[in-house]
């Protein structure tokens, strides 16, 4: 049972784009009891749990089951789910995204030291991150990436690929130059730390993560017109496809961990 509530919380505060403070501003209960809850180290109370559900707009048992399947809903088969991603590459490319970007929620959102964690709204451009999270009391942006399948190849050192490093659209933005540039480039300083999904090298969920700071500038400029990118402009430009291998190499580690330990040390 407590497993199940712990699943349950933490799919709706995902599903409602909150965070622990947002629900515990809403339903009254602090923030740490909270946790101890989404954790699974503690049952809420029948009170506890109105105030969850009333903060979530949910009915009263909802925390009490396993929330609806969407298969079920839609009245679709796994065969026919399947049928549809193998039949459909940009499907299975979307599906992967968001399934690397959920997986990695859900292992930051089990350490003990991991709180308010939340998605940004996908259509908000001022945040250009997947994660925001806190860890020892400082807020740290994620920007989740995948390989690129088709780029994989195996080498005599390991295997080699390419992940897009870019926004998903082409917006106007400005930096910090004072130049106004029309580009899907991300800026240095968009996020903190970069997470790519390995699952096209290794087969299972696992991550590489590198700093923000220390991924390849931009090296083309391109455009001709008011808002062209120039070669002044590429400092402050992340290069949009970046070469990773396996095993990792700098910049890239394992553990995404060492790389904030490593930024918490810089701010003292």
């Amino acid at each position: 049972m407590t497993s199940l509530i712990s699943n349950n919380i933490r799919a709706l505060l995902i599903n409602k784009n909150m965070s622990t403070d947002d629900l515990s501003i809403k339903s009254n209960i602090e923030v740490e009891k909270l946790n101890t809850i989404i954790m699974g180290k503690a049952l809420p109370s029948l009170e506890e749990v109105k105030l969850i559900c009333d903060a979530f707009e949910i009915p009263l048992y909802w925390l009490f089951i396993p929330l609806p399947n969407f298969l079920d809903s839609w009245h679709i088969t796994i065969e026919e789910l399947g049928e549809m991603v193998r039949n459909n590459p940009s499907l299975r490319g979307f599906m992967v995204g968001y399934m690397a970007e959920n997986k990695i929620r859900r292992f930051f959102s089990n350490h003990q030291d991991i709180s308010d964690l939340y998605k940004p709204d996908d259509h908000d451009r001022s945040s250009k991150c997947d994660i925001i999270l806190n860890y020892r009391g400082q807020q740290f942006r994620y920007e989740v990436k995948s390989l690129q399948t088709n780029t994989v190849r195996n080498t005599a050192d390991g295997l080699t690929a390419k992940f897009q490093c870019d926004a998903s659209d082409r917006r106007i933005i400005e930096l910090p130059n004072g130049h106004i540039v029309n580009t899907t480039n991300l800026k240095f300083g968009d996020f903190d730390i970069v997470a790519v999904n390995l699952f096209a090298f290794t087969g299972n969920w696992d991550y590489a993560f590198a700093l923000n700071r220390d991924l390849p500038h931009a090296t083309q400029t391109r455009g001709k017109n008011k808002n062209a990118i120039t070669k002044d402009d590429l400092k402050f430009l992340i290069k949009t496809s970046i070469e990773i291998t396996y095993p990792l190499k700098h910049p890239f580690v394992s553990d995404p961990f060492v790389l904030m330990n490593q930024l918490l040390l810089d701010k003292h």
